[in-house]
């Protein structure tokens, strides 16, 4: 049985229970840009309001075409889709694997998509301190298999090497398996990852999907906003099942906007590199917690040197409004784990005084 898909971001169930205002709690358990909506993307949506007595254009062409030029590909190969959620669901109706699998933990969206249209899920349970190991694949996947791999991985921040996925590429398309490359989290890496991703390759292989979403990067999770890239039959058949109009007008106006945002974008990247460092530091040398590696914009937190619950820890949180990730609802992890969003400094220094608190 797959898990259920539950999410972070449980800000509006957390104010009613503590009865403060929603922008009063501290959200570290889901993992949006802490720069918040930039001031140039708020005054273009500001500008589209008029859009919205107006159904949006089902077939997405003007952001598809802006994110086409942003990845110097044909438009062809772009599906925008609301939030990277449904790109799964797209994926998995259209495309009608046999079996899905993915390394674990990770993302729960994959087993949920596959559970929604019936198909088996296969966990590949990884140890999340360590690299996933790719080179005994081979013998797992069948004709018709598809693979997710989520990198940076989602809990454990794990990117995954050129090298690597060139390996599964090959491993892959040998055996007529397609490959779904979320990189939902790829734009909060340091600039110098990008040529580690195949989302701007000349061109794609014919197996491969790439999956990116703009909810995170964009601080949009209240509008949703993804899309992904493949050859052209492919996105063709994504598109063809996707609802005319599952992306509003204003979802709409923001990717056309995005490959605009340079200067947003390298300045979260500077953010998180700088806030990654320091709470990495910060929860080294005031907790008994150990921090998985990565880079991206959340940490993998092992409390099992601490003795305390992931469930009393949130619980203990929550009562100073702080919400964190409780990684019991991610499989294969339990009460030894949570997962915290890397946020502004102050708010940083916020979490790691409350923590300081909790293990008094």
């Amino acid at each position: 049985m797959s898990q259920p898909f539950i999410h972070g971001g449980t800000i509006h169930q957390a104010a009613r229970a503590l009865t403060i205002d929603p922008q009063r709690v501290l959200d570290f358990s889901a993992n949006i840009n802490p720069l918040g909506l930039s001031q140039e993307l708020s005054a273009c949506l500001a500008n589209s309001f008029w859009r919205l007595e107006h159904y949006p254009d089902p077939e997405c062409l003007d952001a598809r075409q802006a994110l086409a030029e942003h990845h110097v590909c044909d438009m062809d190969e772009i599906t925008v889709g609301n939030g990277a959620a449904e790109i799964f669901q797209l994926i998995c109706l259209s495309l009608k694997p046999r079996r899905i699998l993915a390394f674990e933990p990770t993302y729960s969206g994959y087993a949920f998509a596959a559970h929604l249209y019936g198909i088996p899920y296969i966990p590949l349970v990884q140890d999340p301190w360590c690299e996933p190991k790719v080179g005994h694949l081979g013998d797992l996947i069948e004709p018709r298999d598809m693979l997710f791999l989520c990198s940076p991985n989602n809990p454990t921040g794990r990117s995954l090497t050129r090298a690597q996925v060139d390996f599964l590429v090959d491993l892959t398309a040998g055996k007529g398996v397609y490959l779904v490359l979320d990189e939902s989290f790829y734009d909060f890496l340091p600039s110098s990852a990008a040529e580690e991703s195949y989302i701007s390759a000349p061109q794609l292989p014919s197996n491969l999907v790439v999956v990116r979403s703009l909810t995170k990067i964009l601080a949009l999770p209240g509008l949703r906003l993804g899309y992904a890239r493949a050859q052209a039959d492919i996105a063709a058949k994504l598109r063809s099942v996707r609802d005319p109009w599952s992306v509003n007008a204003l979802a709409l106006e923001a990717a056309k906007a995005y490959p605009l945002m340079g200067e947003y974008i390298e300045a979260t990247q500077s953010l998180i590199a700088t806030e990654n460092h320091y709470l990495r530091q910060a929860l080294a040398l005031r907790t008994p917690f150990t921090v998985v590696s990565g880079e991206a914009n959340f940490l993998l937190v092992n409390l099992r040197s601490a003795r305390i619950t992931a469930t009393l820890l949130c619980t203990k949180l929550f009562a100073q409004g702080i919400l964190v990730r409780n990684c019991t609802t991610f499989a294969h992890l339990g009460e030894d784990f949570v997962r915290v969003a890397v946020r502004t400094h102050k708010e940083n220094q916020r979490l790691i005084e409350a923590l300081e608190r909790v293990i008094l």
